[in-house]
């Protein structure tokens, strides 16, 4: 498997475990639960996009 698939599901891990904590929002209980899963939703998904275009940048310095 090329380095570069490896960085794509990398990033779609991320970015789902980040889209899990954001949602779980609405199932925390009191407010610092929300603001926590916010903020580790929020730097799951940059650290997704990051991997995504570190993927894409080195899938093209390949070709």
């Amino acid at each position: 498997m090329p380095k570069n698939n490896i960085m794509y599901l990398i990033s779609i891990f991320f970015g789902v475990f980040g889209l899990t904590l954001v949602a779980a929002i609405y199932y925390s209980e009191n407010e610092r639960g929300q603001i926590v899963n916010l903020i580790c939703g929020l730097i799951f998904i940059t650290a997704s996009i990051g991997s995504w275009i570190i993927a894409k940048k080195s899938s093209k310095k390949n070709n």
